[in-house]
């Protein structure tokens, strides 16, 4: 029998999105990176990812998502309607969906063991932080809406 892969469930403030993330890697070796820009900074947002990893997202109703592109536009930031909280971003690449987590929306967050480190991607080329996100992001994306 196959070992079965770990996962990790989070979600928004009020339950309307929740989400699990599932990947082979330990907590600790989890690329956490706080990104720099004006919108992450006033968010708090921690953020991982992992190609190997998978990540299904449960919206409650359709009117409870909500997206939010800027800069490049390469980008949609999700959040809950209802609660505010953003979760996760994705990114359209070849027609696959990319994402990287906010790990402060992890439910039990505070007990993992995770080194966060700070990252800065002004003045990056749209064409290298594309090819970034494909070789890093996480692949296996799933949105499911349980009323539309």
């Amino acid at each position: 029998m196959a070992a079965q892969t770990p996962s990790y469930s989070g979600g928004c403030h009020c339950g309307g999105v929740r989400y699990v993330f599932s990947t082979d890697s330990a907590p600790a070796q989890w690329p956490v990176r706080r990104c720099t820009c004006s919108f992450c900074i006033r968010l708090g947002a921690r953020y991982t990812s992992g190609p190997g990893a998978r990540l299904e997202v449960t919206v409650q109703h359709a009117s409870m998502a909500a997206s939010y592109e800027f800069g490049t536009q390469t980008a949609e930031f999700f959040r809950c309607n209802r609660c505010g909280v953003m979760l996760f971003a994705t990114c359209k690449l070849d027609n696959q969906r990319f994402a990287v987590i906010n790990i402060n929306t992890l439910d039990d967050v505070e007990q993992l063991s995770l080194n966060t480190v700070d990252v800065d991607f002004n003045g990056e080329h749209v064409e290298n932080r594309l090819e970034r996100r494909r070789r890093n992001w996480i692949g296996d994306v799933s949105v499911r809406y349980v009323n539309a």
